[in-house]
């Protein structure tokens, strides 16, 4: 009986531990050229419908919004959109630079879309909002800030 359960516990053990020595000589450290080799422009490597908020179509605007203006339905510009990314719930996430004569007290906007608040005609990502309604929003949530500040607002 002792023997058996001896043999059985060094089985399990071996079973256990050759997968862990295994990933352990397999492991490597990624230089920064083979991690930004893996991301599409926007940092994520493509699209996946189980963790973001947005359609196929509505990524592949997205990821080619970089360097766009932002517009409102109002046809207003609030600036340059710099980065694209997605948060923990797979709403987007957009850095926009904004222009030296903004109303906002900050250069740069962080905006969180939450699912709804965006129409993306013509390849452009227009926000169903205006400026004087996401500047109510960043004096709202106290952002304000000076130059070199970022501000982070939702819209819903």
């Amino acid at each position: 009986m002792t023997r058996k359960f001896i043999m059985t516990t060094a089985a399990i053990t071996a079973l256990i531990a050759a997968p862990m020595a295994y990933a352990e000589t397999t492991t490597k450290d990624l230089t920064a050229a083979e991690v930004s080799q893996t991301e599409a422009g926007i940092g994520i490597a493509e699209y996946d419908p189980t963790g973001m908020s947005v359609t196929q179509e509505e990524y592949d605007v997205l990821a080619a919004s970089v360097g766009a203006q932002l517009m409102t339905t109002a046809n207003d510009s609030i600036g340059t959109i710099t980065g694209v990314g997605f948060d923990g719930q797979g709403n987007a996430e957009l850095a926009v630079e904004l222009p030296t004569d903004t109303v906002f007290e900050a250069d740069m906007l962080n905006i969180v879309l939450l699912p709804g608040s965006v129409t993306m005609t013509d390849g452009m990502v227009i926000l169903d909002t205006t400026v004087d309604e996401m500047n109510l929003m960043v004096k709202e949530s106290n952002a304000e800030g000076g130059e070199g500040r970022s501000v982070r607002i939702q819209i819903m």
